[in-house]
């Protein structure tokens, strides 16, 4: 049987949108991917950060629903399929499942662009209908702005 996409390359590029807009708010992050799970009915944008490890997670969420709200008034998705609504985000601590699967997965698959993971996330997380995009450790560095003069 072939593999479909867990999401369009649209909702990717979303995604890392939504991750440079936390990153320049000082959300920190060290993990992030797309991925259906037997938990939820439909894919989700994880992202792994230790802003939520131990505490509540509710102020995190709120910089999510901010960075959200910053990139919709900005016009920031250049189609309506790119947009990320803020219940497709799930944060996670690195000591959970899904951070530790994403530490191995940066682990054994280094390099600089995304990968796709197809069956299994890491050694423990059980994927549905289709693969796994993981985002490029990269993806979670500040940009630096352009020079000007």
């Amino acid at each position: 049987m072939d593999q479909v996409p867990v999401v369009s390359e649209r909702k990717f590029d979303g995604g890392e949108k939504l991750i440079q807009a936390l990153v320049g708010a000082g959300v920190p992050l060290v993990g992030a991917c797309w991925a259906k799970t037997p938990r939820y009915a439909r894919p989700r944008l994880y992202l792994v950060t230790p802003s939520v490890e131990g505490v509540d997670a509710r102020p995190t969420y709120r910089k999510v629903g901010a960075a959200i709200d910053d990139l919709d008034a900005a016009k920031a998705w250049q189609h309506w399929l790119e947009r990320i609504d803020q219940f497709d985000v799930m944060l996670v601590g690195p000591g959970t499942d899904m951070g530790r699967a994403l530490a191995w997965e940066y682990q054994h698959y280094p390099g600089p662009g995304p990968t796709i993971q197809y069956g299994w996330l890491g050694a423990s997380i059980p994927l549905e209908d289709g693969a796994a995009y993981i985002y490029p450790p990269e993806s979670f560095r500040p940009h630096a702005a352009p020079a000007v003069g």
